[in-house]
């Protein structure tokens, strides 16, 4: 169920002069959404600026205060992180573009709205040694953990970065578009080593994880008020189109905009945003267990699904161990080799991969798949 007291909050929020007032009856609700969503800080923003007669509690109040001061701290430190690991790889002659959440949070009104769990960065596979090394050795970061994609260092209880070899799994459909990334990325002010996307090419990454998520089990509130700040900006439209209908997403990305305006702008409601918004109050930040779970498992079967994730397809594990661009005859070795690695280091993985199967459900799965058609995918 779509809850407008608190869309009207970060409607509010995002509004260039702040000035519409949103008449709250339930700020419990308000608080579950905005957890379940990742937004408090805009709960938070929204409630310093009203009159104190207007306020929450007193015990509610002092609690987003401490929100919206923690939130900065957090976003501070996040930057600030992301800046050394480039000025780092600058020095070095590592080529690395910074994706995602670090671009996306200063999009907004204050950068401290909105929040990101990591700082994702891609780096050139070639230079892998070395930017293990810098990580581990000058940059500090304390754990490693391998992954196909992408591999997480963790410094602390609060910086986590996903160094990326690959934008995105090599099972993507996006795979082929997004391995040109550093062709279209542009090299930063001053540096030889340090890229950026240009905004057009960084809102459509940011679409193309978004389909992503959405296709895999849903998305939450947060993704469709980054589609709204990024449509507010200045940028090429007509590349952005030209770029979305090769990949076919075109449609679908209209979609989210007639519903991030809706949401947070003066657009019109229909049946179909209707549908769209309730399934996506039924999310969390990237979906649920249970859309997860059935999507998994409709396409192929619950046999098929559990024989790829435990031997992934050639193309597959090879983002994972390079030496099979040479040697593709180790496949089967390599199978083993992960098969090990996951049981000692990513055993939670396993366990939420065989609950997905286990728990998935077939049909409910084929019925998500023809709503998102209607969708535009």
């Amino acid at each position: 169920m779509v809850d407008y007291d608190f869309l009207n909050i970060i409607k509010s929020v995002l509004s260039t002069d702040n000035s519409e007032k949103v008449s709250v009856e339930e700020w419990k609700s308000v608080m579950a959404i905005a957890q379940c969503h990742s937004l408090i800080p805009f709960v938070a923003y929204y409630v310093q600026k009203l009159p104190d007669e207007e306020k929450p509690s007193e015990k509610l109040t002092a609690y987003l205060n401490s929100v919206l001061i923690k939130s900065a701290v957090l976003s501070t430190k996040q930057l600030a992180a992301a800046q050394q690991m480039q000025e780092v790889f600058e020095k070095n002659g590592i080529c690395n573009l910074v994706v995602k959440g670090v671009k996306t949070k200063t999009r907004y009104p204050d950068d401290s709205l909105r929040t990101m769990g990591d700082i994702d960065i891609l780096y050139r596979p070639e230079q892998h040694k070395e930017f293990h090394r810098l990580m581990m050795g000058e940059l500090c970061y304390a754990t490693y953990q391998e992954g196909r994609k992408n591999d997480t260092y963790t410094q602390n209880s609060y910086i986590t970065v996903e160094a990326h070899r690959q934008l995105v799994s090599s099972e993507s459909e996006f795979i082929d578009y997004l391995d040109t990334a550093w062709d279209r990325a542009v090299l930063c002010d001053g540096c030889k080593y340090t890229y950026e996307m240009t905004l057009e090419d960084e809102f459509i990454y940011n679409i193309i994880h978004l389909t992503e998520h959405f296709k895999h089990g849903g998305i939450g509130v947060r993704f469709i008020a980054d589609v709204f700040v990024y449509n507010s900006l200045e940028f090429d439209r007509e590349y952005l189109k030209n770029e979305l209908t090769k990949l076919g997403i075109y449609d679908f990305y209209l979609t989210v905009s007639q519903l991030a305006e809706h949401w947070f702008g003066n657009g019109e409601r229909t049946d179909l945003l209707d549908r769209l918004g309730s399934y996506i109050f039924s999310s969390g930040v990237f979906g649920n267990h249970e859309n997860s779970s059935a999507l998994a498992v409709s396409k192929r079967g619950k046999l098929r699904t559990l024989l790829k994730a435990c031997f992934p397809s050639y193309k597959s594990m090879a983002s994972m161990f390079p030496y099979l661009n040479k040697f593709p005859f180790l496949l089967p070795f390599s199978w083993i080799v992960r098969g090990v690695k996951s049981i000692f280091c990513r055993r939670n993985n396993i366990r939420v991969q065989l609950n997905n199967i286990k728990d998935g459900d077939v049909e409910k799965g084929k019925e998500i798949r023809e709503f998102y058609h209607e969708c535009g995918l």
